[in-house]
């Protein structure tokens, strides 16, 4: 999943969790805030759109929460992901193109090393 997509994938959540602690439905919701009901389905399912600035400003107005609200607890799973360097790179390849008996010795030597 890119991370564009995991984050309209969590906006998507933010806003369902919202309307849902406001016990609206989607149908109820769109015409109180005046919004096409599709186009709102397809912000809390993460399909097609992106939202607009004011598309945000509007659900955040209504809600009583601050724009920032849809973005604090964002985490990119690329921001989380481990940075593997070089030399370990270099190393792991080297490493699969050795015999299993070699690979084998290594990870005993190296397992004896502390």
């Amino acid at each position: 999943m890119s991370n564009l997509q995991q984050l309209k994938s969590h906006l998507g959540k933010c806003l369902k969790d919202l309307r849902l602690k406001k016990n609206l439905t989607i149908e109820v919701l769109t015409g109180l805030i005046d919004m096409d009901f599709s186009n709102y389905v397809h912000l809390e399912t993460a399909r097609r759109s992106n939202p607009t600035l004011e598309t945000l400003y509007k659900l955040a107005e209504f809600y009583g929460v601050s724009i920032h609200y849809f973005f604090q607890d964002y985490k990119s799973t690329a921001a989380l992901a481990p940075k593997t360097n070089v030399l370990e790179k270099k190393l792991l390849k080297t490493f699969r193109r050795l015999h299993p008996d070699s690979q084998r010795l290594c990870v005993q030597f190296l397992a004896s090393v502390k």
